[in-house]
């Protein structure tokens, strides 16, 4: 499937503090969905409960598109746009089966 004329979307999730980017809500779903399945393989399902939150989120349609241009107060309390973490030629590479979460807790 060519990703030439699909746009990529900005979600947040919930409350998670979050920002997922990806073609679509499915494509971070199933995501999540892997990394709850790989936690349990490795042994490690310390973070699982938050994770199946936010799935939890997606199915009851607690999510919404908030574009690249979405802006949020870092630490400093200085504005920053969310398409300020990862470079425009970054994002346009996306598979379509492929997410990038900016963790805006962390910036």
């Amino acid at each position: 499937m060519s990703n030439e004329n699909l746009e990529i979307k900005y979600f947040q999730i919930g409350d998670e503090p979050n920002i997922y980017i990806a073609y679509d809500i499915e494509s971070i779903k199933v995501y999540l969905l892997n990394l709850i399945n790989e936690n349990i393989k490795n042994g490690n399902e310390f973070g699982n409960d938050s994770l199946e939150m936010v799935v939890e989120d997606i199915n009851d349609g607690k999510y919404k598109d908030v574009g690249s241009d979405y802006e949020y107060n870092d630490d400093n309390g200085d504005s920053v746009k969310v398409s300020c973490h990862y470079p425009k030629e970054v994002v346009e590479q996306l598979g379509t089966d492929q997410v990038l979460v900016i963790d805006l807790e962390e910036w």
